[in-house]
């Protein structure tokens, strides 16, 4: 979410509530911002610290040497802060190279991410994009603007007249602003619509038809949009004068009809609200008016806890069985708690060398017959704090605890991707996501559209751009051991066909 400085000091100066609170905040630490822009959830506080989490990306996580910041940005692969001081840093995936930003234009003084492109406000207020170039996403028009938002394959822009700026793929005429559109304070772009907040407090939006919050008059705007008028969903909600956020939800169907959404959970009807972002349809977050987040709609229980005090808990329960001179495998008590878990490490001896987001079991291969070892286990939080080792365990490998390792096959596990399913962006663009394989001796993963191999990727999605939307496609999402070329450990497969797919955002989790 990316703030006017005028908007940033009126939060700075914030003194002094909803349904989900993810922190117990003092007067010297309160949020003033929060980015709830996909997998990767950022918020700043008040002393421009920043903390950043994500379930399923360990890389988009706080980085540990991250300076204070300005303004923050974030999708489901990478985060993109302004320091203070106007550089740029990016973490996360290098999805088309979005971890290289620009310098030149430094010093920088806003940014908005997504998944594919990122755009910053430089010195001398004009706009600068990099990333994916494809439907024009890096186009920014000249001028001189004072804020901007970044969408999956658009982006819009204020200029300091309160005149409106819309770039790269015009999905149901998003990009297409109103000539008649008045003054505006702040923008929200988004695919099939996008929406503008007036200088009067009203809010006006473009594309596909979409009504929008009336009560007013707002301080603030967020707005998520996909599809079309006959297959899609749209959602924008507004922040009053008097605190209260007020939403409008809408579902597009086949049929040339709509239907009004209900939210997932209640919107909340607090007051004194401040800094709002949405990460779908019917999900968002925003600060309260005492510096403390909230959030309603769909909240994965990834979304951390963000009281800097909390105490990672200690892990229970590790055990051991041997399966061969070779191979044993540790189990522990997966998380029972409320507590966000990223994952375990693994302490060898007193050297910790392994981390494992499955729950509650790791694999050795390379144990020495007849060698006593020493292992613990730690849980990891989903913003990088490790708790404390558990009790540890002595594993010794006898004379024949088990079949040699020749003879040797371990037991059966989930090693292919789980859960493969393609997110359709447009008639030629879609997302392949997947759950992580359950090894450890997984590399990445090899991408095959109809046989034929088009990347590798260390994560778990990959998003690709078809030559033509009037074929079915077959997509192989294959794990890889590089060390080890010739293991094969399944690979999950999806067919997917383009012509007529419904157009969905990245939504991962709703």
């Amino acid at each position: 979410m990316c703030l006017s400085f005028f908007r940033r000091v009126v939060l700075l100066f914030i003194a002094s509530v909803g349904l989900f609170t993810y922190s117990n905040v003092s007067a010297q630490s309160v949020f003033v911002d929060v980015e709830y822009g996909g997998d990767i959830f950022c918020a700043i506080k008040s002393d421009n610290s920043a903390v950043c989490n994500s379930a399923s990306n360990v890389a988009g996580r706080t980085p540990a040497d991250l300076q204070p910041v300005l303004d923050i940005g974030s999708g489901n692969a990478v985060a993109c802060a302004v320091l203070v001081g106007g550089d740029i840093r990016c973490w996360g995936r290098d999805d088309f190279g979005l971890l290289s930003p620009p310098t030149n234009g430094a010093p920088y003084k806003s940014i908005g991410t997504d998944n594919s492109h990122s755009c910053a406000i430089n010195k001398d207020d004009a706009i600068e994009c990099w990333g994916l170039s494809s439907n024009g996403r890096l186009d920014a028009p000249a001028g001189s603007f004072q804020q901007l938002s970044v969408s999956i394959r658009q982006a819009c822009a204020v200029d300091f007249n309160g005149a409106v700026a819309c770039w790269g793929l015009n999905e149901e005429g998003s990009t297409d602003v109103p000539a008649d559109l008045p003054v505006a304070q702040k923008v929200a772009a988004g695919a099939a619509s996008s929406c503008a907040l007036l200088l009067d407090g009203s809010i006006q939006c473009w594309g596909r038809d979409l009504p929008v919050p009336s009560a007013g008059p707002f301080v603030d705007l967020a707005m998520v949009a996909y599809g079309t008028a006959t297959s899609g969903s749209a959602g924008v909600c507004g922040i009053d004068t008097n605190g209260k956020l007020d939403c409008v939800f809408r579902a597009y169907f086949s049929s040339g009809s709509t239907s009004i959404q209900p939210p997932q959970t209640p919107v909340p009807t607090s007051s004194g609200n401040a800094s709002l972002s949405m990460r779908s349809v019917t999900s968002g977050c925003y600060v309260t008016s005492i510096g403390e987040i909230e959030c309603f709609g769909f909240v994965p229980s990834s979304v951390p806890e963000l009281d800097d005090n909390v105490a990672v808990p200690a892990t229970t329960g590790l055990r051991a069985e041997t399966y061969s001179n070779t191979t044993v495998e540790l189990f522990w008590d997966a998380a029972r708690d409320a507590f966000n878990v990223a994952g375990y490490e693994i302490q060898r001896n007193d050297e910790v060398v392994a981390f494992t987001q499955n729950g509650s079991s790791f694999l050795f291969y390379d144990m020495v017959a007849g060698e006593s070892t020493t292992f613990a286990v730690r849980r990891v939080s989903t913003e990088g704090a490790a708790g404390p080792f558990s009790d540890s365990i002595v594993v010794v490998t006898g004379d024949d605890p088990g079949p040699e390792t020749d003879g040797y096959q371990p037991p059966v596990r989930a090693y292919e991707p789980a859960s493969l399913e393609a997110l359709v962006y447009s008639s030629t663009a879609l997302e392949l996501v997947w759950e992580r394989a359950q090894t450890s001796e997984i590399d990445g993963y090899e991408i095959r559209r109809n046989g034929e191999f088009i990347g590798f990727t260390s994560g778990t999605s990959f998003y690709d751009t078809v030559p033509s939307a009037d074929h079915i496609y077959t997509y192989d999402v294959i794990p890889v051991d590089r060390d080890d070329v010739s293991v094969f450990y399944g690979f999950s497969s999806i067919s997917v066909g383009l012509g007529d797919a419904k157009a969905e955002e990245c939504l991962l989790h709703d």
